[in-house]
Formats: structure tokens, sequence, C-alpha cells
């Protein structure tokens, strides 16, 4: 059974489209999470640094104690047939979000948002696919906004990188600051909205009040 479910994983990769993406060369993370396997990631949760979090459906998350670092992982409990269920500790989304977090290309959260396209290229509208899958060094952007209880926006633009090996790349920019303001990795098929990958992450876990507290508004009840 495991052997089938890797063949139609695999088919499902090979299948994807390339048009959600983006074009780069390498798409890989630095150290320490150069290695985000299934057994990698469980001698990671093993360690000190990461505490769980909650879960939502098949998958389940883990957040650094520091607050810097956002995991979801796949339960192996489900729906069997890929992309929707994951093997057990196989990454569904890596979330950066503490400011001066390392990430990949000599970046960092706070950061300058210029000096994505700087290291990793251009980037073009979503509607432009024609560019941005096909000729190197390119990725694609969004403009979006998301708000909060209080009726407070943020506003940012979302660039999304893609490499041939099917890894994503996506940057959260403040379009106020035009600082990066958080960070997403991940590997397809495990999402079906690429370019919406980190906001949906973010409030689906409830982690946007890590990236603007000042914003989340409604403190508990104080009796």
């Amino acid at each position: 059974m495991d052997r089938i479910l890797r063949a139609l994983t695999a088919l499902v990769i090979l299948l994807a489209p390339l048009s959600v993406g983006a074009y780069i060369e390498s798409a890989a993370l630095p150290a320490p999470y150069d290695d985000l396997s299934p057994a990698a990631n469980a001698a990671r949760l093993a360690g000190d640094d990461f505490r769980y979090y909650n879960s939502a459906g098949t998958d389940a998350g883990y957040l650094a104690k520091d607050r810097s670092v956002f995991l979801a992982l796949g339960t192996d409990a489900g729906d069997p047939l890929p992309p929707f269920t994951l093997a057990k500790d196989q990454l569904r989304i890596l979330l950066f979000l503490g400011k001066g977090t390392k990430l990949p290309g000599g970046l960092s959260i706070g950061g300058p948002g210029a000096d994505i396209v700087r290291v990793f290229g251009p980037v073009y509208p979503l509607g432009r696919a024609d560019v941005y899958d096909n000729e190197p060094r390119t990725g694609m952007y969004t403009e979006n906004t998301h708000t909060f209880r209080r009726g407070e926006a943020f506003r940012c633009y979302t660039l999304t990188y893609f490499d041939r090996s099917g890894r994503y790349l996506q940057f959260l920019v403040d379009r106020k600051t035009k600082t990066i303001a958080a960070a997403a990795a991940w590997q397809s098929p495990s999402l079906s909205r690429p370019d919406a990958a980190a906001a949906d992450a973010l409030s689906r876990w409830g982690l946007w009040r890590l990236l603007r507290p000042e914003e989340a508004g409604g403190a508990p009840l104080a009796l």
C-alpha cells in the first residue's frame, strides 16, 4: 500500500501544472531547514526548539518556542489519496515569522523587500505565466489584503518563486514599509492555491497575531 501511495504522489507531482509557480534554479532552504524529510522533521520535533501548537484536519502544527518558525506536518490520517493527506511528519508548509529569522538567499524577516528581487529575479503579475514559467530567474506576484477583526488592514505583495523540483518559496512584503513580513516554503503538490499559500496558512493556524500583535486586538475578559 505504501508503494502505491508513493507512486501516486510522484504521478501527481509530474502532472501538476507549472503555471501556479515560478521558475528559478533552486528553491532549496538553508540549514537547519535544508532537510525537511519526515525523518528530519521527527528528529526536529524531538528536540527542545518546537512545541505542539494545534491540529487542523489531517495536519498538526508546531511552533518554535521563540515563535520565529512554524511547521505544519501530516499526521498520516484520513483520506489516503495524495495530495490531501501527507505521510506522518511530511511537510505541508513551513512559515518564517520572527523578525531577523534567516531566509534563503541570505535574506531575513524584516529586511528590504527589494532584496528578494535582487536575489531571485524580477516578479511578474499572476497572469504572466508565459514569462515566469519559461524564463529563468523570474517569479510571480499578487497584491493582497488581510483585514483584522478591528477593521485594520494589512496590505502586502505576495512574491512566489518555484523551481523545477517542485519546491516553492513565497514572501509577504509589507506594502507600507516595503519590508519582508513573513515567508513560506513547501513542496508541491501539498497545496492547491500556491499564490495564497502563506496568507491561507497564517489564517488557518491563527498566526497573523504573531506578525502584527498591535493590530490583533481583543484581549481576554478579566473577571
